[in-house]
């Protein structure tokens, strides 16, 4: 009888019986240690259900030291997430455990994978934490079936199994779909491989417009908006804008020099006035907040006492209205209300903390207000062309408020761009033979001036207002590195970490976040991405000059931790670079196909893999004695198999390779 495989993964904090599930199911016994259970990690049971046979196999979570979790969600086919009813940290946990499943599995819902949540120990009542409506509330979020089981007294054991494999029949397994696409493809390419052998894999290419223009859409999200904003503008007309003033800096001389010599004025009176040229005229005031908090706090103060004494004279009216036979439990009472006192109080003190602190954060954020005596509309557009480089088809039609947004560019000295800028307008205005190419040409090179210097933050740790704290997986002595940065730009930036920089995970205090298992060399480079739009890797270009394999596996160890570390952050073109630098330099480096192949697999980067398969495939005769090739699965090496070329023109290819690789690496391994 033939059996298909079922693989279920078992998804879980520790000690909630992911262990005693498998045993009770599949040898129906229950113990309470299971010191034999260090080593296994499959445990299989056939079953027939609805006339098919089926091989399940058990699969407990690991962790990422063990084996990576991407791989385990892609070998199973149906997923047990499990908590314990007497652990409420358990349940929190699985909440961002799915999350985390979802992102890998790239779904928004379980809509298509069979799923099913169990809370177990349900035999111990009087340790609950977590009530049966809890997490009939989080599979109805989910829409998946939900049971609470207990395996000390066979409740639900049997159950959970066959509504499993009845959500399977219904929704089919976690990667069905996609290994199906990929037999296809593979199918095709070994029948066509002749024809193709000369042509590796196309490689997606995203355009570089669409990535610059990407840039300028991120800066564009920080502009006028309320998020660690430190400079208020107040016009004519009473409108509002909130600024950051450190790319302000950045971007014109003039700011750069007017926040210098505010930073060493002294205010009489908090206000400073200052003349441009007869044509703007701004007056300066510290933010108000900061005047009054003497007084605040005064004002706070007495209403404490207030709400005090009128506590107080509520309970002794209390107290006075009792009878006297009601002594004895007054006593007990007065006892109660003195400890609740108490506890009112500390509350009370704790809300008053955190008021303070929280207004010290909002007054900590805008330092300044400037009332500026000009045109609401044209400084706005000013202001928007400093963060993103961006001006409005409709308003380069107006001469006359072109002629105004110039003049404000040559008097704020906006990093010498007035000729190219009026060129640029020039052409917009009057459109002669070649304007387009001249206005392509001058884009990219504002949007190259704008990398440049919004670059230069990073080497301003005194205008950062968030820190990152990194625990660095390779280096054990200085295990902790701390990185200063703008909160405003990097969540603009990256949208895993404008969720990170508003979640609850940050302390408002003091205001950092820590990462941990991390390779700091790679975070660095994540960092001047961020910034400048750019991927610096000189290290590789280095190592294939001294022909040092230490440095070269230093180096090929970054590449592909930038390469995970992009994936992880969510930078998609940020990824596209590492891949394509990994293909560009892996034709130098044999040694790394595998490990890159192992790694593209992980990280479901199909052009990737396919891309290593073809170059194996074409290195067949050098690399299928190495000690990496046989320890890949039967299943990575049945792909390659299929992207092998014919022998005769591999053995005509690599003749003159195969003495040259095997002096310089010592790959080969012990042959029977």
């Amino acid at each position: 009888m033939e059996y298909k495989p079922f693989k279920v993964l078992i998804v879980g904090h520790h000690n909630t019986g992911k262990r005693t599930l498998v045993f009770r199911y599949v040898d129906d016994r229950f113990e309470l240690h299971w010191s034999e259970l260090d080593d296994w990690e499959w445990k299989n049971k056939n079953v027939t259900y609805e006339n098919e046979n089926y091989e399940i196999s058990f699969m407990l979570e690991f962790p990422d030291h063990y084996k990576p979790f991407h791989e385990q969600l892609h070998q199973c086919t149906a997923i047990f997430l499990i908590y314990s009813v007497i652990s409420l940290t358990s349940y929190e946990y699985l909440q961002e455990k799915v999350e985390q499943i979802k992102r890998y599995l790239e779904i928004s819902d379980f809509k298509n994978v069979p799923v099913v949540l169990i809370g177990s120990k349900c035999d111990l009542e009087e340790r609950r934490e977590v009530s049966m409506e809890q997490g009939q509330e989080f599979a109805n979020l989910l829409n998946i079936p939900f049971f609470e089981l207990s395996t000390k007294y066979r409740v639900n054991s049997q159950e959970i199994v066959t509504t499993l494999l009845g959500e399977y029949a219904k929704k089919g397994g976690v990667g069905e779909q996609k290994t199906e696409k990929k037999k296809n493809l593979n199918w095709i390419k070994k029948k066509l491989y002749i024809k193709e052998m000369d042509l590796p894999p196309k490689f997606e290419e995203p355009k570089l417009t669409q990535a610059k223009s990407k840039f300028k859409k991120d800066l564009e999200k920080m502009f006028n908006k309320n998020f660690a904003a430190d400079l208020k503008l107040v016009f004519k007309d009473e409108s509002e804008i909130l600024v950051h003033s450190y790319i302000l800096k950045t971007r014109s001389v003039l700011f750069q020099k007017f926040f210098g010599f505010i930073s060493k004025a002294n205010f009489e009176e908090n206000k400073l006035f200052i003349d441009m040229s007869n044509k703007i005229r701004i007056k300066v005031t510290q933010f108000p907040n900061q005047l009054s908090n003497t007084k605040r706090n005064e004002e706070e103060k007495g209403m404490e006492k207030e709400i005090k004494k009128e506590k107080e004279i509520q309970i002794e009216k209390k107290n006075e209205n009792e009878n006297e036979k009601e002594k004895e439990k007054k006593k007990e009472q007065e006892q109660e209300q003195e400890q609740e006192k108490e506890k009112e109080k500390e509350k009370e003190k704790k809300e008053i903390k955190n008021m303070e602190k929280e207004e010290k954060q909002e007054e900590n954020k805008i330092k300044f207000v400037f009332y500026c005596d000009y045109d609401s509309e044209i400084f706005e557009l000013f202001l928007k062309y400093l963060y993103c480089g961006k001006i409005n088809e409709e308003f380069t039609k107006n001469k006359t408020q072109l002629t105004r947004f110039i003049s404000l560019l040559q008097l704020f000295r906006v990093n010498n761009l007035e000729k190219l800028l009026t060129k640029k307008f020039l052409s917009t205005v009057n459109v002669n033979q070649g304007g387009e190419q001249e206005i392509t040409q001058l884009e990219q090179f504002e949007i190259d001036i704008l990398r440049n210097n919004i670059g230069k933050l990073i080497n301003q740790p005194k205008t950062c207002d968030f820190q990152i704290i990194v625990t660095d997986k390779y280096n054990r002595k200085d295990n902790k590195q701390i990185f200063k940065v703008h909160s405003a730009l990097i969540k603009s930036r990256s949208k895993y970490f404008s969720k990170l920089v508003s979640s609850n995970l940050i302390e408002k205090n003091k205001q950092f976040v820590k990462l941990e298992n991390i390779n700091s060399e790679a975070f660095i480079k994540i960092l001047i991405y961020l910034y400048s739009n750019k991927l610096v890797i000189a290290s590789l270009d280095i190592a294939k000059k001294t022909n040092n394999y230490k440095i070269i596996n230093k180096a090929m160890k970054n590449l592909f931790d930038l390469l995970m570390l992009s994936d992880y952050f969510q930078l998609p073109y940020l990824n596209y670079l590492c891949r394509e630098h990994l293909i560009k330099n892996l034709n130098s480096f044999l040694d790394y196909l595998i490990d890159c192949l192992i790694l593209s697999d992980r990280l479901n980067c199909q052009d990737l893999f396919e891309w290593c398969c073809w170059k194996i495939g074409e290195n067949y005769l050098l690399l299928k004695k190495t000690k990496k090739y046989k320890s890949l699965s039967k299943e990575l090496q049945s792909n390659i198999l299929k992207y092998q070329w014919p022998p005769n023109e591999v053995i005509k290819h690599q003749k003159s390779l195969k003495t040259k690789f095997a002096k310089k690496m010592n790959l080969y391994g012990n042959e029977n």
